[in-house]
């Protein structure tokens, strides 16, 4: 199924269809934002029947709201202490639970609900942004959100409602971030981190931010080696679950790959940053996730808090592929971070007890 989705979204885009018959195009290929709609829809489509009719074994977190679902469906109350919750779960994701009841008490009409609030804000920010649509939807599935989005529903949707608010970010509309930031509280409270970055992205680009960026880099991490557990322990606030230290072999790895992914994009764009709002904004968010990296690769609860700020990844990389002249240059660069897609991709489908493989729909 995993290997289905990624054939029919390249089908949809390298597939041109003309009156006569049909053409293959270029996959390295820059267009402007705004075209190929059917082709963006199909991907919707076809990324909200695997998110949505998957079976509830799909997904280590899935069994967990299939259970909190149930309590609501039969009435059963769970009291809770904290803050803007109602029956242990946040007040929009409690809301949400009732308005799918209300149509269904099936679980997996939520689900259904629940692909269509991931995918859509991702479907239209790339439709609207990205200079290359494939290498975007390539980096939402092979980096860890779109499996993601199979276990972490509260946190996947207020990813969506905080994808969206990007959108009002590059539009300068205060109001509507709000709107979108409050709806993505209202399911998942860590969403809150993403507040101040409509404010962070109005700062001026330098050319020394990427001196700061390592600066900070080393900063951060080396303060997290030094106090390691009271971090882990305030991290933890921000989950049900408690973590420990989940030291990795593959962190150098990342590490590195994310570091020099940072350097590469000011080294070929970065004179345009101040006259490309969507490539200045979207290397202070992913250089934001990747300022703590080591913290957040030794404890999950960190690196969920962060997650907000890894999305516009998928804007990033291929608007900054789109501004290499040269085309072979271009697509070495964009190989090189579809080879690490490959990596990361089977390391998150295979490397941990997650249960995302072997797929099942529901009715199997």
């Amino acid at each position: 199924m995993y290997i289905f989705i990624f054939g029919i979204t390249l089908v949809f885009f390298l597939l041109k269809f003309k009156r006569n018959g049909v053409s293959i195009v270029d996959p390295f290929r820059v267009s402007m934002p705004g075209g190929q709609c059917l082709a963006h829809l199909l991907v919707a489509f076809f990324l909200i029947a695997v998110i949505g009719l998957r079976g509830i074994e799909i997904g280590d977190d899935t069994l967990v709201y299939h259970y909190r679902f149930n309590l609501l469906l039969h009435g059963v109350q769970e009291s809770t202490q904290r803050f803007f919750y109602i029956e242990g779960m946040e007040f929009g994701y409690y809301l949400f639970q009732k308005f799918s009841l209300s149509l269904s008490g099936n679980f997996s009409f939520l689900l259904m609900l629940s692909a269509f609030l991931i995918t859509l804000p991702v479907i239209f920010v790339v439709h609207r942004y990205s200079r290359i649509p494939l290498f975007s939807y390539w980096i939402f599935l092979t980096y860890g959100f779109f499996l993601a989005s199979m276990a972490l529903i509260r946190q996947s949707i207020a990813l969506g409602f905080c994808f969206l608010a990007y959108h009002f970010i590059v539009q300068r509309k205060l109001w509507l971030f709000l709107i979108c930031i409050t709806a993505a509280f209202s399911f998942h409270m860590t969403s809150i981190v993403f507040l101040p970055f409509y404010w962070l992205s109005r700062i001026k680009y330098r050319s020394f931010y990427p001196v700061i960026f390592l600066l900070l880099l080393l900063t951060v991490n080396a303060l997290f080696f030094f106090t390691m557990d009271e971090i882990l322990q305030w991290g933890a606030k921000f989950s049900r679950n408690v973590y420990v230290v989940t030291g990795t072999s593959s962190f150098l790895k990342i590490s590195v790959f994310f570091v020099c992914s940072m350097l590469l994009c000011v080294f070929f764009t970065g004179q345009y940053f101040n006259s490309d709002i969507i490539l200045k904004t979207s290397w202070y968010s992913v250089a934001i996730y990747v300022a703590p990296l080591y913290a957040t690769a030794m404890s999950p609860a960190l690196e969920r808090l962060f997650l907000y700020y890894k999305l516009p990844i998928i804007l990033l990389l291929p608007n900054v592929a789109a501004r290499i002249e040269s085309k072979a240059l271009r697509r070495l660069f964009m190989l090189f971070f579809v080879a690490m897609g490959f990596y990361m991709y089977y390391r998150n489908l295979f490397g941990y007890d997650l249960h995302y493989y072997p797929y099942k729909f529901f009715w199997e």
